[in-house]
């Protein structure tokens, strides 16, 4: 009996595609890449030819279901950008919280008459004027930076 091979990424870039099948690897499963070449030396053909496929034995489909699936979980727990709190719209920003060590934090968009401020103050090489509205996703902590 001849083992069918599976489709379980498609990726537009090459490295996607090998970091996707090393962690596949990682937990056993044997993994094939299929249209990397064409892709690589002609990357405007990626949409063209269905992107890089990286392909598993249908015998571990199963098995590679859940890796996908915790996979994505992972990349959606980072995914969000924004987050709003009352009214106020936090962009995500890299750094801790002090309080809980959390790396989910978020910092207050500038309304316009302070990005203006402080366009004006870097042009002229003064520190900034104003200090950011930080905020912590996960204990709400509420701080203020540079």
């Amino acid at each position: 009996m001849q083992d069918t091979f599976v489709t379980v990424g498609t990726f537009t870039h090459e490295t996607e595609a090998y970091l996707f099948r090393s962690r596949l690897e990682h937990e056993g499963i044997e993994c094939f890449i299929a249209d990397n070449n064409i892709t690589t030396v002609h990357p405007f053909l990626s949409n063209a030819v269905g992107g890089i496929k990286v392909n598993i034995r249908s015998s571990d489909h199963e098995k590679a279901k859940v890796i996908i699936s915790e996979i994505e979980e992972q990349s959606n727990k980072h995914q969000s950008k924004k987050i709003k709190v009352g009214s106020t719209i936090y962009n995500a920003i890299e750094g801790y919280c002090p309080n809980c060590d959390s790396e989910a934090i978020y910092v207050k968009n500038y309304d316009l008459i302070k990005l203006i401020i402080s366009v004006i103050a870097a042009a002229c090489l003064l520190p900034p004027p104003f200090k950011k509205d930080v905020i912590c996703r996960d204990c709400l902590h509420k701080w203020k930076k540079y």
